[in-house]
């Protein structure tokens, strides 16, 4: 409830999940090695990019700031 609230607080647009299955679950249905995993789409909504292990965030602000130049 809480990080509802604190989304909602700040008006976020895009999908929000709660992970409430166990690891094994969401880590097979996701395709990732475990956390963190970050996910980057494009503003159709297309995934250019999922990163789950040695995340490089310089890369991650390189490629959502090109996609936002879309």
């Amino acid at each position: 409830e809480r990080a509802k609230q604190f989304l909602a607080e700040r008006k976020a647009t895009f999908a929000n999940f709660l992970l409430d299955e166990k690891p094994p679950v969401w880590l097979a249905k996701l395709k990732v090695q475990g956390v963190p995993c970050v996910f980057i789409f494009n503003r159709r909504g297309e995934l250019l990019k999922k990163c789950s292990e040695n995340v490089d965030y310089g890369e991650i602000e390189r490629l959502v700031v090109d996609a936002l130049k879309q």
